[in-house]
C-alpha cells in the first residue's frame, strides 16, 4: 500500500481535520487544484424534525483521498444524524464510526436495529475498498453510492446523499437531471447561469486556471442543494 492511501485510511489523520474544524465539507482539500486524478463529490444530509440541511460541494485529490473522507467523516456524521434522535443540530463526531456506532445503539430508547446493520455493512464495504485500485475503487464506489441514496431516502423531510464524479464534464448532466425541469428558462433561473455557461464551465475546468481555481465555490454558491 502506498502511503498516500495508507495515511488516508487511518482514522488518526480525519480525525485531526475535524478537530482543527478543517473545511472538509466544501472547497477543495488542501487548496488542491482540481486534476485529472481528482475526485469531486457532492454530500447531502437533510433532517427536517432536527432542522439540518447540511449540503454542497468538495473536491479532492484522488480516490483514496475521498474514500478516507467518506469512511471516516461522511459516514460518522450520517449515522449519528439518522439515529441519536435527542440531538439536536448537525455534528461531525471526532470518533471512529464504530465508536459512533456503539455510542449510539447504548443511548437510544428505541434504535432500528435492521437500519443501524445496514449502515454498518456499508461502513464494512467502505473498509473494503482499501485493497483495490484507484480505477476499481472508482466504479465500486460508485455503485456504492447509487445503492446508498436509494437507501436513506425518506422523501423531503429526511434523506442522506453522496454523489462522485471523476470528472468535471459528468457535473452539468447531474445538476441539469437534479433540478427535473423540461424547461431551460426554469433550469437557468435556479442555478443563475445559462446552461450554454454551465456546461462550458464544466468541460473546461482541468484546461482554464482561473475557472480550475473558482469551479468548487461557484457550484456551492449557485448550485448548493442538488438532491
Amino acid at each position: 500500500m502506498n502511503r498516500n492511501k495508507k495515511k488516508h485510511e487511518d482514522y488518526l489523520f480525519w480525525q485531526n481535520k475535524i478537530m482543527k474544524d478543517y473545511p472538509l465539507w466544501l472547497g477543495s482539500f488542501d487548496g488542491n487544484s482540481i486534476t485529472s486524478k481528482s475526485v469531486i463529490v457532492y454530500t447531502g444530509i437533510l433532517d427536517y424534525e432536527k432542522d439540518i440541511m447540511k449540503c454542497g460541494w468538495a473536491s479532492y485529490p484522488d480516490i483514496y483521498t475521498l474514500l478516507g473522507f467518506i469512511m471516516h467523516v461522511f459516514l460518522p456524521a450520517s449515522f449519528y444524524t439518522w439515529f441519536s434522535r435527542d440531538s439536536k443540530g448537525f455534528f461531525t463526531p471526532v470518533s471512529t464510526f464504530n465508536v459512533v456506532a456503539d455510542n449510539v445503539k447504548k443511548t437510544s430508547k428505541n434504535p432500528n436495529n435492521n437500519l443501524i446493520t445496514r449502515m454498518e455493512r456499508a461502513h464494512d464495504f467502505l473498509n473494503s475498498l482499501w485493497k483495490y485500485d484507484e480505477q476499481i475503487t472508482f466504479e465500486k464506489l460508485q455503485k456504492f453510492t447509487e445503492d446508498f441514496n436509494l437507501m436513506w431516502d425518506e422523501g423531503p423531510c429526511k434523506k442522506l446523499f453522496i454523489r462522485v464524479f471523476d470528472n468535471p464534464d459528468t457535473i452539468f448532466d447531474f445538476i441539469k437531471n437534479s433540478i427535473n425541469c423540461e424547461f431551460e428558462e426554469v433550469i437557468e433561473e435556479e442555478i443563475e447561469m445559462s446552461l450554454n455557461d454551465l456546461e462550458f464551465m464544466c468541460s473546461n475546468v482541468l484546461k482554464e486556471p482561473l475557472l480550475n481555481k473558482l469551479f468548487i465555490n461557484i457550484l456551492n454558491t449557485k448550485m448548493p442543494i442538488m438532491f
